[in-house]
């Protein structure tokens, strides 16, 4: 029988990963979500992505990540909202959901969930969680389980290869602009995942545009600027801009 999550417990947690106790207990709220999810009649056609998939699923000493990302075949946010809303409240070990609302993003081709919480200290957050069904996912996917430090066991999730979400990672790089993806990129190259141009074309053909080396390496240096802000409170230790730079630019110069 799994012990149930206490503060205490977040708070060690929180101590022994070098993380700020609010980052732990929204993680640990992804995951209650991610299992109230796993149970719905819409698990198969979520398909997990993104940088919370690349912890959660693949590699636990990632960044933390603060949403959750979908690909869907078709819009079900309402249906889903009405499907998680009564479990995820009446869940009662460490994380106290208040709500879940539905929100219009980029136009007709994705929704947004908002799965609202109250913290350790009574003040109200909350987790977004995306579906956007403007593309199929490109590669096979698999159910895996999830990896978490709550003793949270046997919840499997679709989940996009970690090839196509690095590719996808590139994408909003490069749309964005964000340190985090940067980072992310960075660490799958650590990990031996490497990019491939046709995966990346793939991924930037719903911007009508193909892989262009010298503009990604140009928005890889326009992160610097941004780089401790964005990322300083998911990693114990920000790495050096100028190495992960370096590694970027050196895969990337001849892909």
């Amino acid at each position: 029988m799994r012990n149930m999550i206490t503060p205490d417990d977040l708070r060690g947690i929180a101590g022994r990963e070098r993380i700020g106790l609010g980052i732990i207990e929204r993680d640990h709220a992804i995951t209650v979500a991610l299992m109230i999810l796993s149970k719905t009649h819409f698990s198969d056609a979520l398909i997990f992505k993104g940088g919370t998939a690349i912890k959660k699923m693949f590699y636990p000493e990632a960044r933390f990540s603060e949403d959750l990302d979908f690909n869907s075949q078709r819009d079900v946010a309402r249906q889903l909202a009405r499907e998680v809303r009564r479990p995820l409240l009446a869940y009662d070990e460490g994380a106290r959901f208040t709500g879940v609302t539905v929100e219009d993003i980029r136009g007709e081709h994705a929704r947004r969930l908002r799965l609202q919480y109250r913290d350790m200290n009574g003040y109200l957050t909350s987790i977004k969680l995306d579906l956007t069904f403007l593309e199929k996912t490109a590669m096979k996917t698999k159910r895996i389980k999830v990896k978490n430090m709550y003793d949270m066991k046997n919840i499997m999730i679709a989940t996009m290869d970690i090839r196509e979400i690095m590719a996808e990672k590139v994408r909003a790089l490069i749309h964005t602009g964000r340190p985090r993806h940067l980072y992310d990129i960075w660490f799958l190259l650590g990990k031996h995942v490497k990019p491939t141009r046709t995966l990346i074309n793939r991924k930037l053909s719903i911007y009508n545009q193909t892989f262009d080396a010298d503009s990604l390496l140009r928005v890889t240096k326009e992160t610097e600027r941004d780089w401790e802000t964005d990322l300083r409170a998911l990693l114990p230790e920000v790495p050096r801009f100028s190495v992960v730079q370096s590694r970027v630019t050196k895969a990337f110069s001849k892909l």
